[in-house]
């Protein structure tokens, strides 16, 4: 029986529930501690798990449920998660069981962990040490029972002591028993209670070596099971542990790392958010100057109109001035035309300038020619001379080069136009007529030389 009050403690150990009430949550912060009674456990516990947090706020959602904030010496935020609480489990009719209770007997009423439990049965397993099934009343309480120890047992829960004076029940002496009549055989003695105590004892004995050797089979097989139970049991413990203090240290890290570059994505934020203003306020700015240059561009737009309304006007005259031009150069077509007539008379006249040169080449030669003239008389010729006076020799003259072209300035309404006239055609039609001029000359001079005027 000592032995398997053990292996029932360790059953009842891994499949009892809490009933502590109290704030669960992610053990990520607080080395896998995931509950604690009170919200400012829990910040005590992240402080302590984390060197820069400074101080902790809450945001409850309701009685139930809060946020909690790891704060910076600055005072921002760091991370946040969630606790939610996990009310007492004093729900009556659950049934639980309680060992090692060392005293004289388990008591009627029993506090454990805030609950109120009532006694269902007992056992003993040893002296002074018991254990007992109860069942949760639905009521709590506020100090547990005492478990006692082997050293310092519990007092007992009852307060009668069957050698108490004042009881009034007097026990009879079992060697002087009342009188009586009955068959049997007092070995002549009193005590007519005499049985075989030696058949008894070696009855007993026979029975208590049995026991005992089941027993100690039985305690042997229970022990080496649970042995076996404790080290399979605690090699999982450590290894599940250890894989979850890993993997636990390793989602911290992630999480420093996480909030880290939230950190500078909220420092980021609040460059972004500045920008943002200073980009507001720089668009006002513009849309303010678009406004003023928007003002000042119906301005010009307007000049624009009434310019352009001159300007049709100019150009309605200049369009005038362009049908008094297209006209003047119609009319110096049909003078072009009546030069190329006179180009025609020209090379006409030249011809007849050529047949007039060879004429007066044979006078020439005729002037020239002394044959036949008989000097003979004389022997040299008379030469008289005669003076003419001074003659005027600068009835006409004129410069080789073009006159320049002559600028004629129109103004109109306010508009001003130039009409340039050139004398190009002109002296191009002189030019062409340079020949015919001369020969006339050469007519004239013959003319008077021959004495024909």
């Amino acid at each position: 029986m000592k032995y398997f009050k053990y292996l029932i403690f360790i059953s009842l150990l891994f499949i009892s529930n809490s009933v502590f009430a109290g704030w669960t949550g992610t053990g990520a912060y607080t080395n896998g501690v995931t509950e604690y009674k009170t919200k400012e456990e829990w910040c005590s516990a992240v402080k302590a798990n984390r060197s820069n947090v400074a101080s902790c706020t809450f945001e409850d959602t309701d009685s139930t449920h809060t946020k909690l904030n790891a704060l910076y010496p600055g005072g921002s935020v760091w991370f946040s998660f969630n606790l939610t609480y996990v009310p007492s489990q004093c729900e009556a009719g659950n049934e639980e069981w309680f060992e090692p209770y060392y005293g004289s007997s388990m008591p009627d009423l029993f506090c454990h962990s805030g609950c109120e439990y009532t006694q269902l049965s007992s056992m003993s397993f040893d002296d002074n040490e018991w254990g007992g099934t109860y069942e949760s009343t639905g009521n709590t309480c506020e100090v547990d029972t005492n478990m006692g120890t082997p050293e310092n047992p519990n007092p007992p829960t009852d307060p009668t002591d069957p050698t108490d004076p004042t009881d009034p029940t007097d026990p009879t002496d079992p060697n002087q028993p009342p009188d009586g009549t009955g068959d049997g055989s007092c070995n002549g003695t009193n005590n007519c209670n005499t049985m075989d105590s030696e058949g008894i004892i070696s009855a007993i004995n026979n029975a208590s070596s049995s026991i005992v050797g089941a027993v100690n089979n039985a305690s042997s097989a229970i022990t080496t099971a649970v042995n076996n139970a404790k080290t399979s049991i605690t090699n999982a413990v450590n290894s599940a542990s250890s894989a979850i203090t890993s993997a636990v240290n390793q989602v911290a890290s992630k999480l420093d790392t996480t909030n880290a570059r939230l950190n500078d994505v909220k420092n980021n934020t609040a460059q972004t958010a500045s920008n943002t203003a200073q980009t507001a306020q720089n668009t006002a700015d513009i849309k303010s100057n678009t406004a003023q240059t928007n003002s000042k561009l119906d301005t010009v737009n307007s000049k624009i109109d009434g310019t352009n309304s001159r300007l049709d006007t100019t150009n309605t005259k200049l369009d005038a001035v362009q049908n008094g031009i297209d006209q003047t150069n119609a009319k110096l077509d049909q003078t072009n035309e009546k030069l190329d007539q006179s180009n025609q008379n020209l090379n006409d006249i030249k011809d007849l300038q050529t047949e007039t040169n060879d004429k007066i080449q044979s006078i020439d030669d005729w002037l020239k020619d002394d044959s036949g003239v008989d000097f003979s008389e004389n022997g040299t010729a008379e030469i008289q001379e005669h003076t003419v006076g001074d003659y005027e020799n600068n009835y006409v003259s004129w410069s080789s080069q073009c006159p320049a072209d002559k600028n004629v300035h129109i103004n109109l309404m306010g508009q001003s136009s130039t009409l340039t006239l050139s004398w190009s055609p002109w002296c191009e039609l002189l030019s062409k007529l340079r020949w015919a001029i001369i020969a006339c000359a050469y007519f004239a001079g013959a003319y008077i030389i021959l004495g024909m005027r």
